[in-house]
């Protein structure tokens, strides 16, 4: 049997800032307010730096690091809306 190259921890932070910058884009259009997604890909993220090894399996951590930079894009969005009055209820 194979062994799996990322933990369910690395995947589902990766899966989560990939949808949270969907999420943040269509914030524009349809108003959905969801703030805490991008804190918890960047937390997600965080962890499973901490749990990897780079020597043994670097696939793994440029995924958690690609996750990271997808939370902070997020949280980047949000700011950049309230900074510019984007965002209106």
């Amino acid at each position: 049997m194979k062994e799996k190259e990322y933990s369910i921890l690395t995947l589902s932070s990766f899966i989560l800032g990939i949808s949270s910058v969907f999420i943040l884009l269509q914030l524009v259009f349809g108003q959905i307010i969801i703030i805490f997604l991008p804190v918890l890909v960047i937390t997600l993220g965080i962890m499973s730096l901490q749990k990897t090894n780079s020597k043994e399996n670097p696939k793994e951590r440029k995924l958690a690091i690609i996750s990271i930079i997808l939370g902070a894009l997020g949280i980047t969005i949000i700011t950049l809306m309230v900074i510019f009055g984007g965002w209106s209820q």
